[in-house]
């Protein structure tokens, strides 16, 4: 068996303290994990809400790669595949998430990491996930897409800097993952051009529903 504690703190005229404990028969953790900085670039070409180029600077991304682009209000686009690169003009397709911004929008492009992983979502008790950055202060926002073996996007979770985000199954939570197929990898990306961020995942499942 495993477990995991969380709490809640309110300070003020007074204090108000609360501590949950959760038991599972298995424990899910990865970490920490580098997840490295974006680059900033401008979308140059607008095909349709999915398809176009961004001028970004020359190797950041090559043919094939996933990539994150995030753009205003915390928009992101996830997934996206990047064509063949020349100079600093990347093309890419697909993914999922937000509809492209006008052409000349500025956004961040980001390569996905991917993490290996098994989470069986019927028998998922409680997840946690957080992206911290050397700057306590950064307003950087990050994503991770959780996928099957076959690559079938099975939930999502927006992931501001320097935060906890804890879904609390047993609790009552909304479970993130959906569906009755076992997560095999989380893709995350960094949104921030200012710094590198370190993810931290950890979650409690049991071997049978």
């Amino acid at each position: 068996m495993a477990s995991i504690n969380y709490g809640q703190t309110l300070t003020g005229a007074l204090t108000i303290t609360r501590t949950v404990s959760r038991t599972a028969d298995g424990e899910i953790v990865h970490g920490p994990i580098n997840l490295p900085v974006g680059k900033a670039g401008t979308l140059t070409l607008r095909g349709n809400n999915t398809d176009g180029n961004i001028t970004i600077p020359s190797n950041t991304l090559i043919a094939g790669d996933l990539a994150d682009l995030y753009f205003a209000a915390g928009e992101v686009r996830f997934g996206a595949v990047i064509g063949n690169v020349s100079g600093n003009i990347c093309p890419f397709s697909g993914g999922l998430g937000d509809a492209l911004p006008l052409v000349s929008a500025a956004l961040v492009a980001t390569k996905q990491v991917q993490i290996n992983t098994y989470i069986s979502p019927g028998n998922l008790t409680i997840l946690g996930l957080e992206v911290g950055f050397a700057d306590r202060n950064s307003a950087a926002n990050c994503h991770a897409n959780f996928q099957t073996a076959a690559g079938v996007s099975i939930g999502n979770m927006s992931l501001g800097a320097n935060t906890p985000h804890i879904a609390d199954i047993q609790g009552g939570a909304a479970n993130p993952l959906i569906g009755a197929a076992a997560c095999s990898k989380i893709l995350v990306s960094n949104g921030s051009t200012g710094g590198n961020g370190t993810l931290q995942v950890l979650g409690l499942q049991d071997s049978t529903s």
